[in-house]
């Protein structure tokens, strides 16, 4: 959480803030890298996620952008918030190719710049993915297709500023970047630390496509986009309930989105997507509510699509009987890819995490048994260490069986009635100024 002091603070990049954190260690890694060795940066930024926060500076510097350009200023408070995450990541991944050009390494770097997913359009994710149906948490094009660019110096001259046609999964650039490194792609480390793995059989599931990208050929002709989703190029088969599933327009939310929400009409955040102590929240009263109000369609046992010729997903062709044969086909192959789904029981949630976290600093990592995982945490004061065992005992008396149970039982309801009431977004003009609605719910 950004702190009201932070998210007030007139500087244009104050040190408070995370991504400054990590913008900070990444120009601190370019600037000291030894040339003479390659380097591999990872940088994740959380931007742009929720909770949508950022300083004070950028809000006033989009604005004033948005004024110099002739624009009408935002009407609505998420989407402003959303925009000006977006220009401070610009803003630092500028910085950070400004870096590489300083430290002469730029003409030998490639930039791979991906999403893992498409914009959440519930309130308040604030995404619009126009012109593409659905979002995060379905398999429509607005969910599965993202935002991906390669760029730096180690692009050839001939395919800078072209596009690519061909079907990368995000999982590929894992394959892509052993490709690059010349190194085997079978991670001998996670299978000796996971013997599961191994008894599985499991197979690196990588494709590695950069000499498809620069001859232009796809590397892949299907993608086991779900459980309930198969690409078979060009055509997509897409089964069973999809919440989200709706158009949104290019000055998406707005203030009809806000009325939306006000009037109980959604969208609400995916069901799968709210939970309590593991257990699912539901969001309103009855399933059938809580479909209305996540924009949920239900495809059974299938919707299909042709992606190429329609990559806005308007035409359902699963009634036509020309495609009959296809659907069948695509349905076989959707149920044989269902088997080898790799799904595993993760466990439930435990308070041991919450301890590990406490002990680092509340700073949840991957790991509750890797005692080589964590450097030391920073020393804390006697009044931190008295705060970290009221909040470990608050935790332990809230994860006992009895005291669980009836916790989990009152926060549902409270929850319930939260979804029905919440107030997560703002209109920022006169009502008889609000954009007209721009959403349009996919039907079946």
């Amino acid at each position: 959480e950004l702190s009201a002091a932070c998210e007030m603070d007139e500087e244009t990049d104050p040190a408070c803030y995370e991504e400054y954190l990590f913008k900070e260690r990444v120009l601190d890694i370019i600037n000291n890298h030894d040339v003479t060795s390659p380097l591999f940066l990872f940088y994740s930024f959380h931007l742009i996620h929720t909770p949508l926060q950022v300083p004070k500076a950028w809000l006033q510097k989009l604005d004033d952008l948005v004024k110099a350009a002739g624009g009408k200023p935002f009407d609505d408070q998420n989407r402003r918030l959303y925009a000006a995450m977006v220009l401070y990541m610009d803003a630092a991944i500028g910085e950070a190719v400004a870096a590489l050009k300083k430290k002469d390494m730029y003409d030998n770097t490639l930039i791979i710049f991906t999403s893992d997913n498409g914009g959440p359009i519930y309130e308040p994710g604030a995404a619009s993915n126009h012109p593409l149906l659905g979002s995060k948490y379905n398999d429509w094009e607005g969910g599965v297709r993202t935002n991906a660019f390669i760029s730096g110096g180690f692009v050839p001259a001939d395919r800078r500023g072209s596009k690519f046609e061909g079907i990368i999964s995000c999982a590929d650039w894992y394959g892509t970047l052993t490709e690059l490194a010349g190194v085997d792609m079978e991670d001998k480390k996670a299978e000796a630390a996971n013997g599961w793995l191994k008894e599985k059989g499991l197979p690196v599931d990588s494709v590695p496509q950069w000499q498809h990208i620069l001859k232009n050929q796809s590397g892949r002709q299907s993608l086991h986009l779900s459980s309930k989703a198969v690409l078979m190029w060009p055509y997509k088969l897409v089964t069973g309930k999809q919440p989200l599933s709706a158009w949104v327009g290019p000055n998406y939310p707005n203030c009809s989105t806000v009325k939306s929400i006000d009037e109980h009409n959604g969208p609400l955040p995916a069901p799968d997507d709210v939970k309590i102590f593991g257990e699912s929240m539901p969001l309103a009263d009855t399933p059938e509510e809580v479909d209305r109000q996540t924009w949920t369609v239900d495809c059974g046992a299938g919707c299909l699509v042709n992606v190429q010729e329609d990559p806005t997903e308007h035409t359902n062709l699963a009634a036509d009987p020309k495609y009959k044969d296809l659907m069948t086909k695509m349905q076989g192959a959707l149920k044989e890819l269902n088997k080898d789904l790799f799904n595993p029981d993760r466990g439930l949630d435990r308070v041991a995490a919450c301890d590990v976290a406490i002990e680092q600093d509340r700073t949840f990592g991957p790991f509750v048994a890797a005692d080589d995982f964590y450097s030391p945490a920073p020393p804390k004061s006697f009044a931190q260490q008295f705060d970290d065992k009221i909040l470990s005992a608050t935790l332990h008396t809230l994860n006992g069986e009895k005291v669980k149970e009836g916790f989990v039982s009152a926060l549902k309801k409270l929850g319930t009635k939260a979804f029905q009431h919440m107030n997560t977004d703002k209109c920022l003009v006169p009502s008889r100024e609000a954009v007209v609605s721009q959403f349009e719910q996919f039907t079946v």
